[in-house]
């Protein structure tokens, strides 16, 4: 099967697991074209792309300008504006003989896919992972109501699905577990690490504080993040790192820990698969009485209790 797989984003950092989704669907035998709106400055430190080719879809392309607009370029200049309408000929015409459409993602991607379909009557289907159905675009229920498949990522997204009147099925995402190894948790003083995107839903201020009000000198904590150094005695902002840089220094902690929150805007993490590569690891405890207002134990691990 000959599959387009839309992102709204080439390269990322962060988007792992939709890239090793994309690998599983190759190993399976299926060819899998990658084809991406925009990119993310923070791809330049992936170093771990997925195993199939990628179009990136030019912002001002020629082709199709003169045209009259299409029934899905219409749809997209409703919904995203004439500059994506006026790119979309440019995809189609280096598409010919796909046979359906992906997008991680319900948002700008899912927008893509729901045009495609218009023009060629291809059968899309979408994953709803986080802030695509937490902070839904205007387009959320009319782009699922015509995939002809919409999954998600955890039952608790099913359940808020179906209020939409939308079926999902459930595909758990996390890391590849063959990337990291158990092993020993280092001896001496506490390390911790967290590693995620400076944004509000993944909760590191909740952390600093916290980490702060600890009665433990000399444990550390390292922030492998985008966000500006506090400059704080036992904490270690390190910027963002490539995936193998941070398989090696979650090695070299104790515990890793993310106390993802509901932000403001109603975003939040589906699955922080930061955590997972932890538990992976063997880094999802350090079961020595940690403990804070705002952060309680519970079997072992740091956890958000607000």
């Amino acid at each position: 099967m000959r599959i387009l797989y839309l992102l709204r984003y080439y390269p990322t950092l962060t988007e792992t697991f939709v890239y090793r989704e994309i690998d599983e669907l190759v190993a399976r035998g299926h060819q899998v074209i990658v084809a991406a709106l925009g990119r993310r400055a923070d791809g330049a430190l992936q170093v771990e792309p997925p195993s199939a080719p990628i179009l990136a879809i030019p912002r001002h392309p020629l082709t199709g300008r003169l045209a009259r607009q299409s029934p899905g370029q219409a749809w997209l200049h409703q919904v995203r504006g004439k500059r994506d309408a006026d790119r979309l000929p440019w995809l189609l015409a280096r598409v010919r003989g796909i046979d359906r459409v992906h997008a991680h993602f319900a948002g700008g991607a899912a927008e893509w896919a729901h045009a495609i379909a218009l023009d060629t009557g291809l059968p899309y289907s979408v994953t709803v992972h986080a802030v695509d159905l937490f902070r839904p675009r205007p387009s959320l229920d009319q782009v699922l109501a015509a995939a002809e498949l919409v999954i998600t990522i955890a039952d608790h997204h099913r359940r808020l699905l179906a209020d939409r009147g939308v079926e999902a099925r459930v595909v758990h995402c996390g890391p590849k577990l063959e990337s990291w190894q158990l092993g020993p948790s280092p001896e001496g003083a506490l390390r911790a690490i967290a590693i995620g995107r400076n944004v509000p839903k993944k909760g590191l201020d909740l952390l600093i504080d916290a980490w702060q009000a600890l009665d433990r000198p000399q444990a550390s904590l390292e922030l492998v993040s985008d966000l500006p150094d506090p400059g704080l005695p036992g904490i270690v902002v390190s910027g963002l790192l490539p995936p193998p840089i941070v398989r090696q220094r979650v090695a070299a902690t104790n515990l890793v820990v993310l106390p993802c929150r509901r932000a403001p805007d109603g975003d939040m993490d589906g699955i922080p698969v930061s955590l997972m590569e932890g538990l992976a690891a063997g880094r999802g405890g350090h079961d020595d009485g940690l403990r804070h207002p705002r952060v309680g134990r519970r079997k072992g691990r740091l956890a958000d209790s607000s």
